[in-house]
């Protein structure tokens, strides 16, 4: 891991995209206090994959939802409940 200061930075910011290209980790500081990092760039591939599946229409077609049920008419459910009692 390197430190650079600021200043350093802005001068030479070409050398140190070459060492985060190379997988080098770059902390830049400002007075001597941490303030960024510059890291090597990795595409999130595995999320990429499990997006693209989730949305394909093999996938879709294998969910089942559960039948529909017949509608409940409540006034006579309700009405019969209440001759039962």
């Amino acid at each position: 891991m390197k430190k650079v200061k600021i200043g350093e930075l802005k001068n030479r910011l070409s050398a140190f995209l070459n060492l985060v290209r190379k997988g080098e980790e770059v902390v830049v500081t400002d007075r001597d206090h941490p303030i960024a990092r510059m890291i090597p760039f990795q595409e999130k591939k595995e999320k990429l994959k499990i997006t693209r599946a989730l949305h394909s229409p093999s996938f879709l077609k294998q969910l089942s939802y559960p039948p529909m049920r017949e509608p409940i008419d409540s006034l006579a459910a309700l009405k019969e409940e209440r001759e039962e009692r």
